[in-house]
């Protein structure tokens, strides 16, 4: 995990944790569904999906939520902008998740990236 440079947040202590991919973790396992994901990661959201690449491709299914902003992002190297465009790039559909539970696509005029903390729901499938 790298330092968010948050000022809301110390860290104590640094501790190694055994990790895996998620496609790593739905093979070895054997997960042959999956409905729906939520993924809260502190900026590490983007490693998430390259893990878990093979595993978002094939459940077309699937809705992923999850939250992302610049002030997390840019210490694991990348921007919320992009990492949304690396995402529809894949074959992804990432939307924009408003407070009242309106998907709008990601990339709508005037969207602001990156500034305040974002909702999206990412799906394989066309969702609006």
């Amino acid at each position: 995990m790298a330092d968010t440079n948050r000022k809301d947040q110390e860290i104590q202590q640094w501790e190694i944790v055994p990790l895996t991919t998620l496609d790593d973790f739905v093979k070895e396992f054997n997960v042959s569904r999956i409905d729906f994901m939520k993924i809260d990661a502190e900026g590490a959201e983007k490693q998430i999906f390259e893990g878990g690449m093979n595993t978002f491709s094939s459940q077309t299914n699937m809705i992923t939520l999850f939250e992302a902003t610049d002030l997390n992002s840019k210490s694991f190297g990348y921007t919320v902008k992009n990492f949304l465009e690396d995402l529809s790039n894949s074959g992804l559909n990432p939307y924009y998740l408003e407070d009242n539970g309106t998907l709008l696509p990601a990339f709508s005029p005037n969207r602001e990236f990156g500034r305040l903390i974002y909702n999206f729901v990412c799906s394989k499938k066309e969702l609006i």
